[in-house]
């Protein structure tokens, strides 16, 4: 990774100073990209686990790049802006001006087209980044204008952070994963998990941290997972890498600005990663299948061969030398 000077290819996530600034906010620039580097104190922004993923990916197979440069001379002439509009805005007009040669935009951006759709289908960008197949079907019904440019790419994980321990035995625990589900539906799930003899650990979304997460996952034999729709769902990849089977609710649809869209709760999960359910009653059914077969899921196997912070940003550096 260059630390300060011009790289190839720059990831954006915020506004990035027009001209050189003065030598104080130069140096702290500095010391952000070596925290980076050395891996203490980082903050990614935009969607955290998806910056970090990529720069951190990136970082690790030795891609020529930098995140956030100090001002525009650093600025690769291939620009990834994953979150903030006004960065956005900014590489449009850098592009429009020749200043870069290439714009890829997304996925952190909008939840919607509809959102910003002067913005998300401007004729600068090369590809615009969406993070699984319900999203890129959303995105085109929303603005069809999209279809040539409109790419799927997921997030990884660290699979050296996320994996299992080998000194921690379950003992009968199944962790329940709360994110904007209503009570009922958690209720009834934890009646029907206890009631089979199991015990219960509870986690609600954006009450934890990495650790505590780990943590848990570790005790646990399986998750349970309560969330009306994901995007990608890195927490579920996140348990995937402990090797811990999720089992998802997935009512298949929401409603945005009045409008009803199709989507998905797990649009990663396959059958070695794990089981969904559509609501409480069906719960009941598929609980019972996974105790039948729990010994047939291997999900740490899958996310090693398809959502690695190397292998997604792997599938990065390939979108970028695409050519339309």
């Amino acid at each position: 990774m260059t630390l300060l000077s011009k790289a190839p290819l720059t990831i954006l996530t915020a506004i990035v100073p027009e001209h050189r600034k003065l030598l104080q906010m130069f140096k702290r620039k500095a010391v952000e990209k070596l925290h980076l580097l050395t891996g203490r104190g980082i903050r990614y922004a935009g969607h955290p686990g998806v910056t970090r993923s990529l720069v951190e990916g990136l970082r690790k197979i030795g891609a020529d790049f930098n995140y956030n440069p100090a001002c525009l001379e650093h600025v690769g002439e291939t620009t990834v802006v994953l979150a903030d509009r006004g960065a956005l805005e900014q590489a449009i007009i850098w592009k429009r001006e020749g200043k870069i040669s290439r714009l890829l935009a997304g996925p952190n951006l909008v939840v919607l087209p509809l959102d910003a759709p002067e913005l998300i289908t401007a004729l600068e960008i090369d590809i615009y980044l969406v993070n699984s197949e319900w999203t890129y079907r959303a995105y085109l019904d929303d603005a069809p204008v999209l279809k040539e440019n409109c790419h799927i790419w997921a997030a990884g994980v660290d699979v050296e952070f996320w994996k299992p321990s080998h000194h921690i035995v379950s003992d009968g625990r199944i962790l329940i994963y709360q994110k904007n589900a209503p009570e009922e539906m958690l209720t009834g799930c934890r009646h029907v998990i206890e009631h089979a003899g199991f015990k219960t650990v509870l986690l609600k979304y954006g009450d934890y941290s990495a650790n505590y997460y780990l943590e848990k996952l570790r005790e646990c034999e399986a998750a349970v997972f309560l969330s009306p729709l994901e995007s990608q769902g890195i927490a579920l990849a996140e348990a995937w890498a402990v090797n811990v089977p999720t089992i998802v609710w997935n009512p298949g649809w929401f409603i945005y600005n009045k409008k009803t869209v199709s989507c998905s709760s797990a649009p990663y999960l396959t059958k070695e990663s794990g089981l969904l359910f559509n609501g409480s009653e069906e719960f009941i059914k598929v609980f019972e299948e996974w105790q039948k077969t729990k010994n047939c899921f291997n999900p740490r196997e899958w996310v090693l061969k398809n959502m690695t912070d190397e292998i997604s940003a792997m599938k990065l550096l390939k979108l970028t030398r695409f050519t339309t």
